[in-house]
């Protein structure tokens, strides 16, 4: 893995880890009502759900870019057909110009 992914998979993680949320204030709740043990503890097991969530999400997302990589021609063959259909449909439609309603100022 080379610096560029670690460091995007690192501000991911942070982000994930640092949005306000749900957990954030449930550490919080246990923090105050539990003692600061019961608090760190409970953040760690956050953390670490949200690194192993992050790792699978990143892994989900390669299969599937793997698998869209040899698919990837015919995606962009059927995309380029819609497009040109939609730029001749509109470009054979008739102009729509709506005129404003008098109760407009």
């Amino acid at each position: 893995m080379d610096l560029q992914t670690v460091l995007t998979f690192s501000l991911a993680f942070f982000v994930f880890a640092a949005s306000p949320g749900p957990d954030n204030l449930t550490i919080l709740s246990k923090t105050v009502s539990s003692g600061p043990a019961h608090g760190v503890a409970y953040g760690v097991g956050v953390v670490c759900s949200i690194f192993l969530f992050v790792i699978f999400a990143a892994i989900g997302f390669n299969a599937i870019a793997q698998y869209m990589n040899e698919n990837l021609r015919l995606i962009q063959y059927v995309g380029a057909i819609y497009l040109i259909y939609t730029g001749v449909t509109m470009w054979r439609s008739k102009p729509n110009i709506e005129r404003p309603h008098k109760g407009y100022r």
